[in-house]
């Protein structure tokens, strides 16, 4: 997950550990590397990844298609125990083109779960929210 502002991941668990919990929405890019293993015995995407459910983030998730994401096991059982297991929806992408016109395509959505994340429900009955976002529904 690249979410410094060089774009480039830490390698140190506690800053990206530290960082998934200051994340209003988490975009999850998955492709044929799974990560390297941290102390914990899992890799970083994998620490980020239960960190991001425990905390209940929005989160979208793209997998990239391809051979080389056949092959990779961990991968494979990450995706259907994480992702297909938990009934979490997600987009495959075959190239960076492809991914930019997913998020493109997507990026309503994001904006609207990172509003209804940081709105307290309990005090905003749900007709008022979609009235002023002049939504009719799903």
């Amino acid at each position: 997950m690249l979410y410094e502002e060089n774009l480039t991941p830490s390698i140190k668990s506690s800053v990206y550990r530290h960082d998934i919990l200051e994340a209003d929405f988490i975009i999850f890019l998955f492709n044929e590397k799974y990560g390297s293993k941290t102390d914990s015995g899992k890799s970083g995407t994998h620490e980020e990844w239960e960190i991001s459910l425990n905390s209940d983030i929005p989160k979208h998730v793209y997998i990239k298609q391809g051979d080389k994401l056949k092959r990779n096991d961990s991968l494979q059982k990450f995706i259907k125990k994480e992702i297909n297991n938990k009934n979490i929806s997600f987009y495959y992408y075959i190239d960076t083109e492809n991914l930019i016109k997913q998020i493109k395509s997507t990026i309503f959505t994001i904006a609207r779960d990172i509003t209804f994340n940081k709105i307290d429900i309990k005090y905003i009955p749900k007709e008022k929210i979609f009235t002023a976002f002049n939504f009719k529904g799903f």
